[in-house]
This record gives C-alpha cells, sequence and structure tokens, in this order.
C-alpha cells in the first residue's frame, strides 16, 4: 500500500470513525495534499544524499490511526509521564495544560509550506497525540514522555508544546522497544515558545530492529530552546530539525547523537534560521559509526536580512570504528546580511591508535580501549543531560549495544533532574576551540 492509493475521502472516512473535530479533520486532509505535492528532498545540493525512506509500511501500519496499546507509562516517583494513550500522573494543573482537543492548527500554520515531506504523513496520518501548554511564569517539570513498543506496531506521534512569556518547561522524551521487533515510527514535534519562555527537550530512541523511523522537530521561539537528541535503534532514521529564531535575542543549542553499528543508516538535517536581530545558534553532531553503518549530516545556518548581529555554529563530527563504516558531513551557510559571525566545521577520523595503547597500557582490553574512546567522543552530547541516572542509563544502553549482549532493561529514575541548575549547550559545546572564542 502507498500513499497514492489514500483518497482524500477515504481518510476523512477514518477521521470521521474516531469522531473528530472539523479542525482536525481537515488539518489531516491537508496534510495529506502537501505531502503528495512535496518532493523528497527540495534542496538541489542535498538530492544526492537523499535517504530513500519506504513510507509504504508506515502508511499500511498507520491507516486506521489506532492508537497502540502497546505504549506504556511506567511508574516511577516524582516524574510526569504521558504517553500516547493520553494517560496523566501528577500533572500540576495551575502550571500545565494537556489537552488533546485543543485546536493546535492555527500554530501549525506558521511556515507549513516549508516543512519536510515526512513531516506531512505523519500530520495525515499520526495516531498519537499529546498537546502542552505551559502557563504564564511556570517552572517546573520535568515532563517525561515514554514509548515502549513491543511486537510488530505502527506509531505515529504528535506533539505540540506552547509556552507563555516567562515559562518553562523540560521534556524528556524517551522511545524504547522490548526485545527485537518489526516497528515503524514516526514523531513530530512543535514547539511554540514566546518572549521569555525557556524549553528544553531531550530526546533518547533505542527501538531494536525497527525498520524505519522519522523524526521530525521544528522549533518557533522568541526566547530560547535546547535540544539534546540521541538516537541508538532503527535500520533507517530520517531526521529533520527546523529551528527558526523569531525575536531580537533569542537562542537554540542543540547537541544531535548517533551511534550505529551494523548496517544502520542515518540520515540527518538540520536549518537554523536567524530572523531577528542579536539571535544566537549552536549545533554540535557527533557520530560513532561501527560495522558497515552510515550518517549523513546535512546542515544549513541560514542568516536573514533582519538577523545583523547574530552568531551561529555549526560542528559535524565523526568517529569510524571500522574500516566499512561510512559518514558523510555537508554543512553550509546562507547569509543575506552583514555584521554577523557563522561558523561550520566537519571532521571524520578513525580510532586513534595511540589513544588505544595508552589505554590498553593502563590495564584495559582492546574492546574496552574503544568503547572508552567512543563513549568519551558522543560525551559532549549527552553531557548536558541534567539527570545522572539518566546518563548513566544511556551509557548502559551505548555499552551494551557496542558489545552486542542485548539492551539495558528498564528505565531510569531521574528523581536527581537538575531542571535549570547547571551549565547549558551554548555555554559549553563550544568554549575553549579557537574557533569559537
Amino acid at each position: 500500500m502507498t500513499v497514492d492509493d489514500f483518497t482524500e475521502d477515504r481518510l476523512v472516512r477514518l477521521s470521521q470513525e474516531r469522531s473528530e473535530e472539523a479542525w482536525l479533520k481537515n488539518f489531516r486532509v491537508n496534510a495529506l495534499r502537501s505531502y503528495k505535492a512535496t518532493p523528497e528532498e527540495k534542496n538541489e545540493m542535498l538530492k544526492k544524499y537523499s535517504d530513500g525512506i519506504d513510507y509504504s509500511g508506515i502508511v499500511e501500519g498507520a491507516s486506521q490511526m489506532q492508537r497502540s496499546d502497546k505504549i506504556i507509562a511506567p511508574e516511577i516517583k516524582n516524574c510526569v509521564f504521558i504517553d500516547g494513550h493520553s494517560y496523566y500522573k501528577n500533572i500540576d494543573s495551575v502550571g500545565i495544560d494537556i489537552d488533546d482537543d485543543f485546536d493546535f492548527s492555527s500554530y501549525e500554520k506558521m511556515d507549513y509550506n516549508n516543512q519536510d515531506r515526512s513531516s506531512y504523513l505523519i500530520d495525515a496520518f499520526f495516531n498519537s497525540l499529546t498537546i502542552i501548554r505551559v502557563k504564564k511564569e511556570y517552572n517546573g517539570g520535568p515532563v517525561r514522555q515514554i514509548f515502549s513498543l513491543d511486537g510488530k506496531n505502527t506509531v505515529l506521534n504528535k506533539t505540540v508544546i506552547i509556552t507563555d512569556e516567562d515559562s518553562s518547561i523540560d521534556l524528556i522524551q524517551e522511545i524504547y522497544s522490548k526485545g527485537e521487533t518489526r516497528n515503524h515510527f514516526g514523531n513530530n514535534i512543535s514547539i511554540y515558545s514566546e518572549k521569555g519562555s525557556k524549553v528544553r527537550f531531550t530526546s533518547i530512541q533505542n527501538l531494536k530492529g525497527s525498520e524505519h523511523i522519522i523524526l521530525n522537530k521544528k522549533i518557533y521561539t522568541h526566547g530560547s530552546a535546547e535540544l539534546t537528541a540521541l538516537n541508538l535503534g532503527g535500520e533507517r532514521i530520517r531526521s529533520r530539525a527546523s529551528i527558526n529564531l523569531l525575536s531580537e535575542g533569542s537562542s537554540f543549542a542543540a547537541g544531535d547523537g548517533f551511534f550505529g553499528s551494523g548496517s544502520q543508516y542515518m540520515d540527518s538535517f538540520i536549518l537554523l534560521r536567524h530572523m531577528a536581530k542579536s539571535t544566537n545558534s549552536t549545533f554540535h553532531s557527533r557520530s560513532v559509526l561501527d560495522g558497515r553503518s552510515k550518517a549523513v549530516s546535512k546542515g544549513i545556518i541560514k542568516l536573514e536580512k533582519p538577523a545583523a548581529k547574530s552568531n551561529a555554529f555549526l560542528v559535524e563530527h565523526s568517529l569510524l570504528l571500522n574500516k566499512e563504516a561510512r559518514t558523510n558531513a555537508v554543512p553550509s551557510l546562507e547569509i543575506e546580511t552583514d555584521d554577523v559571525k557563522a561558523t561550520h566545521s566537519a571532521s571524520s577520523h578513525p580510532l586513534d591508535k595511540d589513544q588505544v595503547f595508552y589505554l590498553m597500557s593502563r590495564g584495559l582490553d582492546r574492546e574496552e580501549a574503544e568503547n572508552e574512546i567512543a563513549m568519551g567522543f558522543i560525551w559532549p552530547v549527552i553531557s548536558h543531560i541534567k539527570s545522572k541516572n539518566l546518563i548513566t542509563h544511556i551509557y548502559n544502553l551505548l555499552r551494551d549495544k557496542r558489545k552486542g549482549t542485548g539492551t539495558a532493561e528498564g528505565f531510569a529514575d531521574i528523581t536527581d533532574y537538575l531542571g535549570n541548575q547547571g551549565d547549558s549547550l551554548e555555554s559549553g559545546i563550544f568554549v575553549g576551540h579557537y574557533k569559537y572564542r
């Protein structure tokens, strides 16, 4: 089954069977139209790096738009959990409003014609929806969203975060599977934040054996936003991020990590759009590649005419643990104004034999030495997660994947989460490097 097999009438019938509001039905239909009208890759420079995702299986699994009964939210103290069934626990009603019936379509109209093709697909067929509205001056959290898939599922999730002025929210999203599965997973994250607000989004994906994973993030901020993402699972991963800095002084900082093995393929792209004066962005991508895995990292810094006195940094680094691993990095700049600072860099390199020898001389065997180097390489991304317990859990996932011994079970207890305390990505990643002083 392909997307072309789906007529608008069929999509309308499916929406009506779920008793959805008229605005949501229209939203799905418009998304389907946009999907069919949008090429896989709109940027001419990037067409040869297209991932070739096969959407047919995803559409077939999501066509009934039934919510999966395999999504769970475990009980862990002092945390807020959200899952695809709209099951919520310990929500602070004073500061956060969770409302799946809220009409978010007016927000989604913002630059909707410039979205990635895959995001239209998820907007048309999503079967999991969470809308989080953060009230003025609220400063709480974290909010934790956990997907734990088992068996053969197709989950297309849409999460919308809307923040009022001078508020803040930390959302931690974890996507796991139990054992080897045949899952398709799609994820649209939309963030709209007002002046003085701060959004921190942390994403950990470890779907074992999954075929195709589609990850889309779009951020429109008048304040500040931080993103930390780590991808471990999936055979083929398509990740797209569109960051839009809308007001003077708004900022964005991100760390993106991929740990590939076997025949995994990761295709990631980020667009950093500076649309106002004195805006700041930093993006740091790190890939550790073993086996025959491959990573393609593409990024564009776009400084538009109103963005004078802005600063932007984009860095893409890869570590190759095997001669058969491959990587491509394609950073670029589009500058339409003067008096700005924009820098990008990219590198790829194999394991340093001297580093391996040094660690082995201190008592580690070769495998342990290589593991420590790989962990250290990915550290600049995960070090900015605000929970030591969650970082330890991630290390266990990385270690088990590297050893091929299975996956660490369970979920981390993040009662030690620090929230707004500690350094941000923006102040930490680039400090000390001569290019970014």
